[in-house]
């Protein structure tokens, strides 16, 4: 099961700033994607929030308990996520985008000034988050 699971979901530092100490939520938010052609079953444990068919997955809540895990951690058995169809666990954590240079990149200020907007307009930024 190497490589299924995002590392930040081990870096406790990061999580606590990000407000995920269990003091504070009950809940972490994870993005699962699906392999090739499984079905796209809600994991034990979960309550998904968003479905995200441009990855093949969905962002879910889980429940801080030891379902989800157990089940994804769960070997030799044909109940454990992967039999669900979960290849990958990501954190769905919060970033903030420093667009400073690829605005200028892109020439987003001749766009401006033409009063373009980009409002209404779906973008998915891997490095930065999936709509």
């Amino acid at each position: 099961r190497a490589g299924r699971l995002d590392r930040r979901l081990f870096d406790v530092s990061a999580l606590l700033r990000q407000g995920l100490a269990d003091s504070r939520t009950g809940e972490l938010p994870l993005i699962v994607t699906y392999g090739k052609g499984a079905r796209t079953a809600t994991p034990p444990g979960t309550e998904r929030t968003r479905a995200l068919a441009s990855v093949h997955g969905a962002a879910v809540a889980a429940a801080k308990g030891r379902v989800f895990w157990r089940d994804f951690t769960r070997r030799g058995t044909a109940r454990g996520l992967a039999a669900d169809g979960v290849d990958k666990v990501w954190l769905d954590g919060r970033v903030t985008a420093d667009l400073a240079e690829s605005n200028a990149q892109i020439g987003t200020a001749k766009a401006w000034q033409a009063g373009l907007t980009g409002k209404g307009v779906t973008v998915a930024v891997l490095d930065t988050g999936v709509d």
